[in-house]
């Protein structure tokens, strides 16, 4: 199907919003394309739909006293210790700030990176890890997370500097090749992430290809 071709029948979703077996079409004609590949939607789908919340949680107001950087998402810090000991444990998704703290720089898309996350998790003396933030994270709160992304670059370039150069001695715990890897990620994927994350939280699904996911703006 070209371009032209996939592009009438989004027009025609438009108009027909309920038809479902437009939508499938859509959804296979993408796929088919490779332009899939630009949202790879299905790595998303282990990491919003494993974590439902009783409505009553709350943790102890943890989330009010999470640590600003962490990535939006099921995962998240507050208070943790600084001792270095959770990024050895889960390299692709937690970093240390500038005093050694811990924080989520990316969720995990799947098992072996959710139990990494929670072996840094059973590490923390102080147990500052939690999983409820698809209870506590909306749209309007991801969009004014992400309106901070100039403190977020400026942090990244900071992280980067000072512990990406390798660490000092009695720092062995520190992964230096993970800080120009989050760099990465900030520049290149977190946006679409978060867009998807943020049609998640307003509908409570995961998007399919032939769903219009809005910018960041929108909310």
């Amino acid at each position: 199907m070209t371009d032209q071709s996939l592009e009438k029948l989004r027009r025609r979703l438009k108009l027909e919003p309920d038809n479902e077996e437009l939508r499938r079409q859509i959804d296979q004609a993408v796929l088919r394309s490779g332009a899939a590949d630009i949202l790879n939607l299905e790595r998303y789908d282990y990491l919003f739909n494993k974590f439902p919340v009783p409505r009553d949680c709350d943790c102890n107001g943890a989330f009010q006293r999470r640590t600003w950087c962490n990535t939006p998402g099921p995962f998240y810090t507050s208070e943790t210790d600084n001792c270095f000991t959770g990024q050895k444990l889960a390299p692709s998704n937690v970093l240390f700030d500038i005093e050694g703290f811990e924080f989520i720089g990316r969720q995990p898309y799947d098992l072996d990176e959710e139990l990494c996350v929670f072996d840094a998790w059973g590490a923390d003396p102080y147990d500052g890890y939690y999983q409820d933030g698809n209870y506590h994270w909306s749209p309007r709160l991801v969009k004014e997370w992400w309106d901070r992304r100039d403190e977020l670059i400026a942090l990244a370039t900071e992280l980067d500097e000072l512990w990406g150069r390798g660490p000092e001695p009695g720092e062995k715990c520190v992964v230096p090749e993970a800080y120009g890897v989050h760099r990465q990620f900030i520049s290149q994927d977190l946006e679409d992430y978060l867009r998807v994350y943020c049609f998640f939280l307003k509908h409570r699904r995961l998007p399919r290809y032939s769903d219009a996911i809005p910018p960041l703006s929108v909310y």
